[in-house]
């Protein structure tokens, strides 16, 4: 389980770090409205999806320790829900601000 864990931060890590040298997100000023919301969206990202990704292993532990028992599932069923609307607000969010950056961008 350690060794999953390790691989899991090291690749989210090198991923955000070859991000990084691409690109993708800037340093410097943010020169308009749509340069904050991108660069914020970007950073925002960054951190979210690891964090869902960590909430659907944690539902999956409560799973397989839940042993049968109805309190067990029934908790582990409810934080399934929430993690899916997590991700699919993550999505939205990730929507939204790339239609107000096109939005500003068109002014």
């Amino acid at each position: 389980m350690r060794i999953l864990y390790y691989w899991l931060v090291g690749t989210a890590l090198a991923d955000t770090a070859s991000q990084s040298l691409n690109g993708s997100i800037q340093t410097g000023t943010v020169t308009s409205a749509a340069d904050l919301a991108n660069r914020l969206q970007s950073v925002l990202t960054l951190l979210a999806w690891p964090l869902a990704f960590a909430a659907v292993l944690y539902t999956a532990y409560i799973l397989l320790t839940a042993g049968g028992t109805p309190d067990g599932w029934t908790k582990a069923k409810k934080n399934l829900v929430n993690v899916l609307i997590g991700f699919f607000l993550i999505f939205a969010a990730n929507i939204f601000v790339s239609l107000l950056h096109s939005l500003l961008l068109s002014q």
